[in-house]
């Protein structure tokens, strides 16, 4: 392991694989990247494009619990949270890893608004993607109003759990709220999941 990673903190962040190569983000344009084949890591420097709707980069903080997938040569980022925005964000970001810009392809940074035309803000959400690789999708989450309440963004009595999927079509670039059949989890966060092709299981520690 080389010296740049010797003080990288891994808990409730992410990888994105693509072939031999895993990406470790943590909110920094700087992605460090492990090579499964040699055992080895190397950095991979990113650029931002900034529009209206976010017109900075994060900040020094770090992002944590955000949900991660690599999908045609892209990297999603959805969700997730940082001292700007504890109680979660609706953001969802797009990594080209061919130009290593990164750009904002819907929601909004620091301060999301209440939207009914996608997953509503949230951390410790999971995701996948289909089989022929046209959508994402995101899951259950939780907003996190306790902490948001404690450093004074938010004045809450409890954390708002989500029991809701969410799909992002990735040729027509618009979300859908996904109808489910049969019995579901209960709302949940933070959990465990796993995609095998026609069914997900979704295990927290409630469930033990």
């Amino acid at each position: 392991m080389f010296d740049h990673t010797s003080n990288l903190d891994l808990t409730e962040c992410g990888f994105a694989i693509r072939g031999h190569l895993a990406f470790f983000f943590e909110g920094s344009l700087d992605l460090q990247v492990f090579n499964l084949e040699k055992s080895r890591w190397f950095k991979l420097s990113t650029t931002f494009q900034p529009d209206q709707f976010m017109k900075y980069w994060f900040p020094n903080s770090r992002l944590r619990k955000f949900a991660i997938q690599c999908v045609n040569g892209r990297i999603y980022v959805f969700g997730g949270k940082n001292m700007e925005s504890l109680l979660g964000c609706d953001l969802l970001l797009e990594l080209d890893l061919v130009t290593r810009q990164w750009r904002r392809i819907s929601g909004s940074y620091p301060s999301p608004k209440a939207s009914f035309a996608g997953p509503g803000p949230r951390v410790g959400a999971c995701s996948w993607v289909n089989p022929d690789k046209s959508k994402i999708f995101i899951m259950n989450g939780h907003a996190d109003l306790l902490q948001a309440g404690a450093m004074g963004q938010y004045v809450p009595s409890e954390n708002h759990m989500y029991d809701d999927i969410w799909s992002w079509d990735l040729a027509e670039k618009r979300w859908t709220k996904e109808k489910s059949h049969g019995n579901r989890p209960a709302p949940r966060s933070e959990m465990a999941a796993i995609y095998v092709r026609i069914a997900i299981f979704a295990v927290s520690h409630s469930d033990y």
